[in-house]
């Protein structure tokens, strides 16, 4: 019960993170340099992920 409760917690305390971040993005970059700037970095987090899962192994 107690791991669920800290795993709830660090989820919720992820969730706050990425919410201040979108709202220092719009408050700095204005709605549309906001947006392509956070399109820009799910871009490559999702290149990133895609490259973890296929990446070849290598052996030696």
């Amino acid at each position: 019960m107690k791991g669920m409760f800290l795993y709830l917690a660090q989820g919720v305390l992820a969730l706050s993170v990425l919410a201040l971040h979108v709202t220092v993005c719009l408050s700095l970059f204005g709605r549309t340099g906001a947006l392509v700037y956070l399109g820009i970095q799910a871009a490559m987090a999702a290149w990133i992920v895609y490259e973890m899962i296929r990446a070849p192994v290598y052996d030696d």
